[in-house]
């Protein structure tokens, strides 16, 4: 019995790790971005929207692209941020009213609505 090999039992763990990294290569790239829903219930249109992460000491840039009237509903997209929930959010109205949302857990409810 010189010429037959002792099985091994480590082929069933490599094809179980590359059925692991096949499933992590097909993720949709939808799963690193996040969004939420504005609703403008006040009486100002908005003129920008803010969002941080709420381990971060910054802004980032304006996501909104364009005035959002009162009654207006607009969906705010974010990349990069698909597995955090928690945003501070920074609102700037018409009238240069700032309003502040601090830890936003955006997983849990996906709608904001400003006053």
């Amino acid at each position: 019995m010189a010429g037959k090999r002792p099985a091994r039992h480590g082929g069933i763990r490599r094809f179980a790790f590359i059925g692991v990294l096949s499933a992590v290569a097909t993720t949709p790239a939808s799963s690193q971005e996040r969004s939420f829903t504005v609703h403008n219930a006040g009486e100002v249109p908005l003129e920008s929207v803010y969002v941080s992460p709420i381990y971060s000491k910054y802004w980032g840039s304006d996501l909104l692209s364009s005035n959002l009237a009162p009654g207006q509903t607009r969906q705010i997209e974010m990349n990069g941020f698909g597995r955090y929930c928690f945003f501070d959010l920074r609102f700037n109205d018409a009238n240069g009213r700032e309003i502040k949302l601090w830890a936003e857990d955006l997983c849990n409810s996906d709608r904001v609505e400003i006053r």
